[in-house]
């Protein structure tokens, strides 16, 4: 399934609605982890507030389903037999307007990707058949990602779409990591190490864990819920064979050294009192470090002070900080020095204006 041409991950959001309103199956492939299913979701968001309507996403995943959780039992009525209703109709006949999500399509059996094959079509299984405001969309990985795909059978491939995918913009999944609330030595991780977490690849030996945006999602939700957080994880045994089995021992070290470089960051607190004062740290990481720090501390009645220390740094490293502000709280946005500093870089801001107004991904 290899491709010429392919979009990444965080544009799956942005073009799904061509699918969801011209009822055409896309088939989104691409390697395991790179958050296809979270923007999957999103993409209903951002549909249901165009329209006006909830859309729910109702997500299937075949790789663990049989042909009859697909259709249905095979059951006798009188002379005849009939097919049960399948379990996942139940959520579909309670929402009008829906994606059914049939993830993990191409590690389904043959079977399975026959039971859908009319799904896939016309949208429909047995007597059964998607309300108006429905529509499919399918998501897995490829043969050549070692993910256990299989082949797809010759006439469901001509009933889909296939979307080439890639992982999604750095700055994109930053910008969705911080509305998770994970650590920000995690998204400053990410923004320096994107070859580690966004271009790695699948360990030759079995069963070695390696880093993926989702992988690193977990090891930051483990962080949050860790006592004494991310920068007691690696001062202990537990807490780094908890990183290490989340994202693997190489990609564990490097985070270590962000998080050993973020210990040694201006406080909070001497921001806050000094913004023109305080230090702007010299090294790339520790600066990205230093403006997610501000991003996830910054307290509404700081916001002058906030807003200051940030413009001080190079626009490619406010920005993020800016963003992500205005993200958690419109209050940021009214404050002056944020006003001035928004009219001086629109150009950039542009670039993500819609992952300021939109809602974030689940």
């Amino acid at each position: 399934m290899q491709a010429q041409y392919h979009i990444t991950a965080d544009q799956i959001a942005d073009y799904a609605s061509v699918f969801f309103h011209s009822k055409r199956v896309p088939l989104f492939v691409g390697p395991p982890g790179i958050a296809k299913t979270a923007f999957v979701r999103e993409a209903a968001l951002r549909i249901g507030a165009s329209i006006g309507q909830n859309v729910v996403v109702r997500e299937m995943h075949l790789a663990s389903m049989s042909e009859v959780d697909v259709r249905g039992y095979l059951i006798p009525n009188g002379d005849n037999a009939v097919f049960t209703k399948p379990e996942f109709w139940v959520a579909v006949e309670k929402s009008p307007y829906g994606i059914l999500f049939l993830d993990e399509f191409p590690q389904a059996t043959h079977e399975v990707q026959k039971a859908v094959s009319s799904l896939i079509l016309e949208g429909r299984i047995g007597e059964y058949r998607l309300p108006p405001g429905w529509s499919v969309m399918c998501a897995g990985n490829s043969i050549d990602d070692g993910a256990g795909a299989n082949s797809l059978l010759s006439h469901v491939l001509n009933r889909v779409v296939i979307v080439s995918v890639k992982a999604p913009d750095p700055d994109v999944w930053v910008m969705w990591a911080q509305a998770q609330g994970l650590p920000f030595e995690v998204m400053a991780f990410a923004k320096f190490r994107p070859n580690v977490v966004f271009e790695s690849e699948i360990p030759s030996a079995p069963d070695t864990p390696y880093c993926t945006p989702r992988s690193l999602h977990a090891a930051g939700d483990l962080a949050n819920c860790y006592p004494g957080g991310l920068k007691a994880m690696i001062d202990e045994r537990p807490g780094m064979a908890m990183l290490c089995g989340a994202i693997g021992s190489g990609p564990t070290s490097e985070l270590v050294s962000v998080v050993r470089t973020a210990i040694n960051l201006p406080s909070y607190e001497s921001v806050v009192s000094d913004p023109n004062g305080a230090r702007i740290p010299e090294a790339p990481d520790a600066r990205y470090a230093m403006v997610m720090l501000m991003a996830v501390r910054a307290k509404v009645e700081h916001a002058e002070s906030v807003v200051k220390y940030l413009i001080r740094f190079q626009p490619n490293y406010a920005i993020t900080g800016i963003v992500s502000l205005v993200r958690r709280d419109r209050a940021f946005a009214s404050c002056k020095p944020m006003l001035r500093w928004v009219d001086e870089n629109r150009d950039l801001l542009a670039k993500f204006a819609k992952y300021i107004t939109n809602a974030t991904v689940n």
